[in-house]
C-alpha cells in the first residue's frame, strides 16, 4: 500500500484565481481588456486591437481549468490524464498552443485553438489540451502555457502545480474514481506508441452508468459524528444523533464532543464510542476557540483512525476544520459553499417577518441536515405517472402504436453541443425495427437533410416527428416501452413517467450521478479529462464534443439491445 500523508485532495469546480467565462454575452470579456476599458481615452473606442500591444502576454490568457483537483494550498494536482483549457485573446489566428513543464522545452501537450468570437477587434480562442502526467516526477512544478501565431508566441501562463501519484489518488478516493467520468487513468503500455492521446481516450471503452441509489460508493461501516457546543446545543441535536443511528443500525458511531456533555448522549444510547475535546471561550469575541494543546489532543486521538463518514452537525461555521483533522471518507455538514472540503451538505435559512431572526427552532434546522443525507442515500424516486384519460388511446392509434410496444428515439436538444449525431440514432432506429421488432417513434428538431432522409429511407415501421402538441407528446412518452435520445428534458420526463427502459447518450459536461435518469436504464457517457466543464458553446469545448460524438453506435445499439432482452447489461 502507498502511503503518504502530504497529500490531501479536495474537489474544485473552478480555481481560485481562474473562474470560468462562458462567454456567451458578448459584455464578457477577459479581466484584462475590461481594465483597460476603464481608461477614459478607450473607454469608448470601438476597435481595442489598436491598444492591445500594450497588454502583457500573461494577461492575454484566462484559465478555466488545470484537472480538478487541489491540494491543501490551493495549487492543481495532477494525476491520471490531465486537462488544460484556457481562453486566449489575440489579434493575429492562432495556430498552436502548448503545454511544458518549468524550464523543460519537452511539450506534454499541444493542441489547435478553436475561434470562438470576436470583441472590438480581439478574437477569443477556446484551448483545450490533454496530457498523461503519468512520468512526470512528484512533488511541487511550474506548469507552463503558450499559444502561438505561426511561431510567434502571443500569450503565455504560468501556474504552479503538484504531481500526485495515481496509486495515491486512487487510494484516498477509492470506487469513487470509476465512478467519476473526469478520472481518466493515465495511458496503458499498448497505448503509448500512439501520438495522439485525444484518440487514444476517444477509442477507449464508453462507461455505462446505472442509477445509483446512493450517493456512497460503499457501505458506511463507522461514523463520527461532531456537536463540540454547549449543553443547549448538544441536546437539540440528539434527535439528529438517533436518527444518525438508525439510518447506519450496523455502524460504530463515535461521538467526539465536549466532556461534561458525554454523559447526556452516552445515557440516550446513541454512541458507540466517545472521544472529547475542550474549547476556551474569548469574552471579547463571544466566540469559542481550540488552543494549540487541545488542538493537539484531538489530533492524537484521531491519528491512525479511519472512519467512513464524518457528519458534523453544527450550522455555524466553527467546527466543520475540524473534520480535517480525521481520516473520513465521506464529509458531510453544513455551509458546504464555505468549505469545499465537505461532501455534502445543506444551508438552511428561515426569516422573522419583523427582525429576520431565524424561526425554524434548532433542533429541526439540525434535523435537515441528516434528513437531507437520509434522501441523498434513498435517491429513486417513485414514478409520476400520466392520469389516464379518453383520448390517450386515439392518440395511439393515430401512430399505430400499443402501449409499451414502441420506442421513442429522440436526437434532439436545446444546446447542438449536447448532441449525439442524428445519423447515430437513425442507426439505432433501424436495429430497434428490423432486429426488436418495434415500431419507432423519431422526433427530430428540424426537418431530415436529403443524406439523412436517404438512411432511412428503406426503414419500416418509423414515423419521424418533429413538434407536437405537448399532451399528445406526454401521451406518446408516457406508454413507450423503450426510450432513447441526448441528455435532455424529454428523457428525465421518460424516466419519471415510468417508461421501463430508458438510454440515454449523454455528455459528460455535468456529472451524471446529478443528471442521470432517475429510475432505471442507464446513462452511456466517455471517461474524459474535462468532464464536468459546464459549458454549453461548441466553440468553447475546443475538442468538437468529441466526449459525446465519439461513443460508437454498436456500443448503443448492444445496451439497448440487452436490456430489451432483459439480458444483463454491462457496466
Amino acid at each position: 500500500m502507498v502511503e503518504n500523508s502530504n497529500y490531501k485532495v479536495e474537489k474544485i469546480d473552478n480555481i481560485p484565481d481562474a473562474k470560468l467565462g462562458r462567454l456567451n454575452e458578448r459584455s464578457e470579456v477577459i479581466p484584462a481588456i475590461r481594465r483597460l476599458t476603464e481608461v477614459k481615452f478607450i473607454k469608448h473606442n470601438r476597435n481595442l486591437k489598436y491598444f492591445f500591444g500594450a497588454i502583457p502576454l500573461h494577461l492575454r490568457m484566462s484559465l478555466q481549468q488545470i484537472g480538478w483537483l487541489k491540494n491543501d494550498i490551493g495549487r492543481p494536482i495532477l494525476s491520471g490524464v490531465v486537462a488544460v483549457r484556457v481562453l486566449v485573446y489575440a489579434t493575429k489566428p492562432l495556430t498552436s498552443a502548448t503545454v511544458t513543464l518549468g524550464d523543460d522545452p519537452t511539450v506534454l501537450g499541444q493542441t489547435k485553438p478553436v475561434f470562438m468570437t470576436n470583441y472590438k477587434g480581439i478574437d477569443v480562442w477556446s484551448v483545450n489540451i490533454w496530457f498523461d502526467s503519468k512520468d512526470l516526477p512528484s512533488g511541487a512544478h511550474k506548469l507552463r502555457i503558450h499559444a502561438y501565431a505561426g511561431t510567434k508566441c502571443v500569450a503565455r501562463m504560468r501556474r504552479f502545480v503538484e504531481k500526485m501519484p495515481q496509486e495515491i489518488l486512487l487510494q484516498k478516493v477509492g470506487e469513487d474514481a470509476a465512478l467519476s467520468d473526469a478520472f481518466v487513468p493515465s495511458l496503458l503500455a499498448s497505448e503509448k506508441h500512439k501520438h495522439d492521446i485525444t484518440d487514444v481516450i476517444s477509442n477507449r471503452p464508453v462507461a455505462i452508468h446505472h442509477p445509483r441509489k446512493s450517493i456512497f460508493s460503499y457501505p458506511i461501516k463507522s461514523v463520527l459524528i461532531l456537536r463540540t457546543d454547549q449543553l443547549g446545543d448538544v441536546s437539540a441535536s440528539m434527535p439528529a444523533m438517533m436518527r444518525i443511528r438508525k439510518m447506519f443500525p450496523d455502524a460504530t458511531i463515535t461521538v467526539l464532543c465536549q466532556k461534561f456533555v458525554q454523559d447526556f448522549i452516552g445515557s440516550s444510547g446513541i454512541a458507540d464510542e466517545f472521544l472529547t475535546i475542550s474549547l476556551s471561550y474569548s469574552h471579547v469575541s463571544e466566540a469559542r476557540f481550540i488552543t494549540p494543546e487541545a488542538e493537539a489532543q484531538v489530533r492524537k486521538a484521531l491519528n491512525g483512525r479511519h472512519f467512513d463518514l464524518a457528519i458534523d452537525l453544527c450550522p455555524g461555521e466553527e467546527s466543520q476544520p475540524l473534520m480535517l483533522l480525521c481520516d473520513a471518507h465521506y464529509r458531510v455538514g453544513f455551509k458546504p459553499e464555505r468549505f469545499s472540503f465537505i461532501d455534502f451538505g445543506i444551508e438552511v435559512t428561515s426569516r422573522d417577518k419583523i427582525n429576520s431572526k431565524a424561526i425554524v427552532n434548532h433542533a429541526a434546522h439540525v434535523m435537515m441536515l441528516v434528513q437531507a443525507l437520509e434522501s441523498a442515500i434513498e435517491q429513486i424516486q417513485p414514478a409520476v405517472p400520466q392520469i389516464a384519460n379518453e383520448v390517450e388511446s386515439k392518440i395511439l392509434q393515430n401512430y399505430n402504436v400499443r402501449h409499451g410496444e414502441y420506442a421513442i428515439v429522440h436526437s434532439g436538444s436545446r444546446h447542438p453541443l449536447c448532441q449525439w449525431p442524428i445519423e447515430n440514432f437513425i442507426s439505432v432506429a433501424r436495429h430497434l425495427t428490423e432486429n426488436e421488432g418495434m415500431p419507432v417513434l423519431f422526433f427530430a428538431d428540424t426537418e431530415l437533410s436529403d443524406h439523412q432522409k436517404k438512411l432511412c429511407a428503406d426503414i419500416k415501421n418509423i414515423v419521424f416527428l418533429e413538434r407536437i402538441e405537448a399532451s399528445s407528446f406526454d401521451t406518446l412518452i408516457s406508454h413507450a416501452g423503450v426510450f432513447i435520445g441526448n441528455e435532455t428534458g424529454p428523457k428525465h420526463l421518460a424516466a419519471i413517467r415510468g417508461v421501463p427502459i430508458v438510454i440515454s447518450v449523454s455528455i459528460p459536461r455535468l456529472n451524471w450521478r446529478e443528471w442521470g435518469q432517475n429510475r432505471g436504464g442507464v446513462s452511456i457517457t466517455r471517461q474524459v479529462p474535462c468532464a464536468g466543464c459546464s459549458i454549453n458553446n461548441m466553440a468553447q469545448c475546443g475538442k468538437e464534443a468529441i466526449c459525446l460524438r465519439s461513443i460508437p453506435v454498436d456500443e448503443v445499439i448492444s445496451v439497448s439491445s440487452s436490456l430489451i432482452n432483459k439480458n444483463e447489461c454491462p457496466s
